[in-house]
């Protein structure tokens, strides 16, 4: 910060005010000064859709090795969002420090959507097998 010359800002809340900003600015939390006092607070993350969700800090643009956010989930339908950029859906290569290098292919959408599809029947089989268990676990458990 001080290298860069930024100017650091404090914003000090009062009950009910709320701070809306960048992903992209600068920000973090200072040191509790007074425990008894609270620090609770809601962060919400809002994406636009048909964008690459990652994390800038944590990626290397200009060579390509973007920090993908892999666990999202659609609040209103309960499902992964498709990974597209521009509205194209993408592939993601691994790569160190947990980033990936994002390839751009129209013919994955018929191949993704297999996927997502296999991938939603399996979760489903495993959750009615894990139903089952601990419903046996419990007859059991009660001597049934």
């Amino acid at each position: 910060m001080e290298r860069h010359r930024f100017e650091r800002r404090e914003f000090r809340a009062h009950k009910g005010d709320a701070l809306v900003w960048s992903s992209n600015v600068v920000h973090g939390g200072s040191p509790v000064r007074n425990p008894s006092m609270t620090r609770r607070s809601q962060v919400t993350h809002y994406f636009f859709e048909g964008c690459l969700f990652y994390t800038p800090m944590l990626s290397d643009a200009p060579r390509g090795e973007m920090h993908v956010r892999r666990f999202l989930v659609d609040v209103r339908t309960g499902e992964r969002p498709v990974r597209t950029v521009n509205g194209l859906p993408v592939a993601l290569g691994p790569l160190p420090k947990r980033r990936s290098r994002v390839y751009v292919d129209p013919s994955l959408i018929d191949r993704l959507t297999v996927a997502r599809r296999s991938a939603a029947a399996k979760l489903a089989k495993r959750r009615g097998r894990l139903k089952e268990s601990v419903a046996l676990k419990l007859r059991r458990w009660r001597g049934r």
